[in-house]
C-alpha cells in the first residue's frame, strides 16, 4: 500500500502576521492607496494585489463611494446650473466627471445633453437627401469625400429619418 504525502507550504509562526498583510493592510486600508499603485510597488498584476487583499479579508473599498461636503455639493449645484461644465467643475474638485454626474442625479439636477456635434453643420439632413437618397452615392463615399467614418454617415442618416438602403447581393455576400 502506498502513502500518499501532502506537501504543503510550510506556514509562518502562530500568532504573527505576515509582512504582505501588514503591508497590504497598512498601505490600502489606512494610507487608501490604489492596487495599481501598490501592485507597482510590489512587483505584482492589479488583479493578485486584488486577489491578496480579498485573501487578507479586507473590504473593498468599490463599494464605499467619496461622497462630497455639502459645501462641495452646493458649489457643483450652483457652478453647473449657472452653465459650466462638468469637466471644469470635475477638475476643480479633483474628482471624475462620473462622480460630478452621480452628484447632480443625486440633488435631482437634469443634466444638459451637448445638443450641437461636431458634424451638425455639414451633414444636413438636406444635403444628405440630396446626396444619399437623390444622387444615390452610397454612405462609404459620402463619408469618404468628407474625410469621416461612414458609420458617422450612418447615424446622421438614421438621426434624420432617412432610411438606409439594403446591401446589393454582392454586398452581401460573405468573404472567402
Amino acid at each position: 500500500m502506498t502513502h500518499r504525502i501532502e506537501r504543503r507550504r510550510p506556514r509562518g509562526v502562530p500568532g504573527t502576521v505576515h509582512p504582505k498583510t501588514e503591508f497590504l493592510r497598512r498601505e490600502y486600508v489606512e494610507n487608501g492607496r490604489s492596487y495599481a499603485d501598490i501592485a507597482r510597488e510590489m512587483g505584482l498584476s492589479k488583479e493578485r494585489v486584488r486577489q491578496l487583499v480579498s485573501k487578507c479579508g479586507f473590504s473593498s473599498r468599490g463599494q464605499l463611494r467619496r461622497t462630497f461636503t455639502n459645501d462641495q455639493t452646493e458649489s457643483i449645484k450652483q457652478r453647473y446650473t449657472a452653465g459650466e461644465g462638468v469637466v471644469t467643475i470635475a477638475r476643480d474638485l479633483k474628482t471624475s466627471l462620473p462622480m460630478v454626474y452621480r452628484e447632480l442625479g443625486r440633488i435631482g439636477i437634469p443634466v444638459r445633453r451637448n445638443l450641437k456635434r461636431k458634424y451638425d453643420d455639414i451633414l444636413k439632413p438636406e444635403f444628405l437627401q440630396r446626396e444619399y437618397v437623390d444622387n444615390g452615392r452610397s454612405t462609404i463615399d459620402i463619408g469618404a469625400s468628407l474625410g469621416i467614418g461612414s458609420n458617422i454617415v450612418n447615424k446622421y442618416l438614421r438621426d434624420n429619418g432617412i432610411p438606409l438602403r439594403r446591401r446589393t447581393p454582392a454586398q452581401a455576400r460573405p468573404l472567402p
